[in-house]
């Protein structure tokens, strides 16, 4: 096997993992990381590419981005309230701490800012609207 290769692949190993630990850890950006998968895996292996779109990560959190172009305002809603939960959880874990208590906010004001900045609202038609169109 090629070092390069072998490179990609490893590569490829650790942004999804890590892109994995982003669905429970706010600092972690998943949809980045499962892109960058995605593209290391499709330089590496046919067998690697061909596995990781077939999987329920991929079909979950990238697809719908990559179809849209953006999320939904409702998905955007639900990613904001459950990150913002899980801020909460690290602030009471910190609360001693002045540094820690900072580094949060950071990270949340840098996730809300990415969210309502970055990320683009698109607006898909509902099940009814396409039912309307047959």
């Amino acid at each position: 096997m090629k070092l390069r290769i072998l490179i990609f692949i490893l590569s490829g190993l650790c942004t999804l993992a890590l892109g994995t630990a982003g669905i429970f850890l706010p600092i972690l950006p998943t949809v980045p990381l499962y892109l960058l998968t995605l593209v290391l895996f499709a330089n590496s292996s046919d067998r690697l590419h061909a596995w990781y779109i077939q999987t329920k990560l991929y079909k979950k959190y990238l697809l719908p981005y990559l179809q849209a172009g953006g999320l939904t305002k409702r998905a955007k809603i639900h990613l904001i309230l459950f990150v913002t939960a899980q801020i909460l959880i690290a602030l009471f874990l910190v609360r001693d701490s002045i540094i820690g208590l900072l580094i949060c906010a950071a990270v949340y004001m840098g996730f809300l800012l990415s969210m309502l900045l970055a990320v683009k609202t698109v607006f898909l038609p509902s099940k009814r609207e396409e039912k309307k169109d047959e």
